[in-house]
């Protein structure tokens, strides 16, 4: 599952760009499944949660039971329902920005070279340790991060 993102759609674009994938749409749904996303075989989810029912069942059959669907968390009840053995399990967040941001009272925003994402990991270890997209884990063209004075203080995924 993920949270909400600005635009629905955006995770299928990502879950599609750079690796073969299956593109399918039903009705007023679209899916994206892609082997390694993160870490994971996924199947990436937008649209009507009704017709996104049969369109991961069949995926799920053509694609295979470790494929772990995605999308907007109402979205993906649905399915989750009616579709037997489908078990949703550590939702998936989907955050995305199209505005430069700085934090106030740090340095600003800056791309993270390897000793950057090294002195990052410990942030996932303490705050978000499920995280499926982790500095060093493939996935992530490169990271993003704001530093204070006593290190990093937040990172973001460019995936």
């Amino acid at each position: 599952m993920t949270g909400r993102s600005a635009d629905p759609g955006t995770h299928l674009v990502w879950a599609a760009q750079g690796r073969p994938a299956r593109v399918r749409r039903h009705g007023a749904a679209a899916a994206v499944a892609a082997r390694g996303l993160c870490g994971r075989d996924r199947i990436a989810v937008a649209g009507d949660a009704e017709d996104a029912v049969p369109l991961v069942r069949d995926l799920l059959a053509e694609s295979g039971a470790g494929y772990r669907p995605f999308g907007d968390a109402r979205l993906m009840e649905v399915p989750a329902r009616r579709i037997p053995g489908l078990v949703l399990t550590d939702p998936f967040y989907w955050m995305q920005t199209d505005s430069p941001c700085d934090a106030p009272g740090s340095s600003a925003v800056r791309w993270l070279d390897a000793a950057g994402e090294r002195a990052a990991a410990p942030l996932f270890d303490r705050w978000f340790p499920q995280s499926y997209a982790r500095p060093g884990l493939p996935g992530v063209r490169r990271w993003a991060g704001v530093h204070g004075g006593s290190g990093p203080l937040a990172v973001a995924a460019d995936a």
